[in-house]
């Protein structure tokens, strides 16, 4: 009975330390904070909503709240820039994709993540869609992007084209691309729930 014991537990802690070894490219947790989607959506008028709008000093307050009242301390250490915080236009000078400058004068990720020790970790929501101002889906152009916006801290990945193979062969592709860089990304496919009521 003792030998069945050994040998049994002795299988199960070797198979947990291969399962928690794994660098495959998977989370081992879901990344946990605040979503600007979740309160603001698309709200883009600050002068109406001075309070309710997508804008620098709503991330601000919002991250300096998630330590005070200790949401970070739990593991809620993200505040997930979404949607809607894009320029209607790309950088005249570079060409790149730029933070709306009448709602983000300041913001630049690498300066969030500069503030004082124990703020929030802050990271951007990106989309591929075919659109002017998005991402390009040329990888070379997408990762100095990634690394001028994102503070090589975290990227949330949003990739619809509208057509379903070449969303999941980008999305492999930029995952593959940007893996060596020490960005943590996560991808969003919507083309599940889209494609399917198509």
């Amino acid at each position: 009975m003792f030998t069945v014991l050994t040998i049994v537990s002795g299988a199960v802690i070797l198979t947990l330390n291969c399962v928690m070894c794994l660098d495959n490219g998977l989370a081992r947790t879901p990344p946990m904070g605040w979503n600007t989607w979740q309160v603001f959506g698309c709200q883009l008028n600050c002068q109406r909503y001075p309070n309710n709008c997508l804008n620098e000093d709503a991330i601000k307050r919002t991250a300096d709240k998630l330590v005070s009242d200790g949401w970070r301390d739990l593991g809620y250490k993200y505040v997930i820039l979404d949607d809607c915080w894009l320029a209607t236009q790309r950088d005249p000078i570079t060409n790149r994709i730029m933070a709306d400058p009448s709602r983000f004068p300041s913001l630049w990720i690498r300066k969030l993540n500069n503030r004082p020790k124990g703020w929030a970790i802050a990271c951007i929501y990106t989309k591929v869609d075919g659109g002017p101002i998005n991402f390009s889906t040329n990888l070379d152009e997408f990762k100095s992007q990634m690394y001028t916006i994102s503070g090589d801290k975290f990227e949330l990945l949003d990739v619809f084209t509208g057509d379903i193979f070449k969303d999941v062969q980008l999305t492999e592709n930029f995952t593959i691309s940007i893996n060596p860089s020490g960005i943590m990304m996560f991808r969003v496919n919507p083309y599940k729930l889209v494609y399917s009521y198509q």
